[in-house]
């Protein structure tokens, strides 16, 4: 597996139908994993000179298509005795469903060890915060399982709002939703639903 490095705009934009077709037959890609919305992010990070870039996974057998898109940003993050690093965040969330990667679901094995081993090569983070995660994601489980428990310390981090509500802003609620409009109409909802 060959991995690129996409960390401009353009190339981005280059890679825009490619992207979409990996997209489109990967089942766990989502709405805040599709090029529309990534590009709207990646725009606003360029616009407050924020580091991203998009680890490209590239088979020998799939060539010259990349298989899988990994987008990343870099923040600096202060200790408490004024001490910077680098923490590496998985671009585009913010406020959604955490996105990780989308890729072709043959690949998706060989891709996850990948991207593991070449983000574990990289010096330039310290620590790697992955957000708003479904905890039942078979992809984050091979991810995490290619990270040894001697050299990366995984924890998992809450983030519970104790002024208000104790709520655990770490739950992201979701429903499975039929194929189309027409069957989530006639299955999901009463006769009396629909019709009011």
């Amino acid at each position: 597996m060959k991995i690129d490095i996409i960390d401009n705009f353009e190339s981005f934009q280059a890679i825009r139908n490619n992207w979409d077709s990996v997209y489109e037959v990967d089942p766990q890609a989502r709405f805040f994993s599709s090029w529309i919305w990534l590009s709207g992010m990646l725009k606003r990070y360029d616009e407050y000179h924020e580091n991203w870039f998009i680890l490209a996974a590239k088979s020998s057998t799939h060539a010259p298509e990349y298989v899988a898109f990994f987008p990343l940003k870099i923040a600096i993050g202060e200790r408490k005795g004024g001490e910077l690093y680098n923490v590496l965040f998985i671009a585009g969330v913010t406020d959604s469903e955490c996105i990780g990667f989308i890729c072709l679901p043959e690949y998706e094995e060989e891709v996850t060890s990948a991207f593991a081993i070449y983000l574990q090569q990289q010096e330039e983070w310290s620590i790697f915060k992955m957000q708003n995660i479904q905890q039942t994601d078979k992809r984050l489980s091979l991810f995490l399982r290619n990270f040894s428990r001697e050299s990366f310390e995984i924890k998992e981090l809450h983030h519970t709002n104790d002024n208000l509500d104790r709520i655990d802003n770490n739950i992201v609620p979701y429903i499975p939703l039929p194929d189309n409009w027409d069957r989530y109409l006639q299955n999901v909802l009463s006769s009396n639903t629909r019709q009011k």
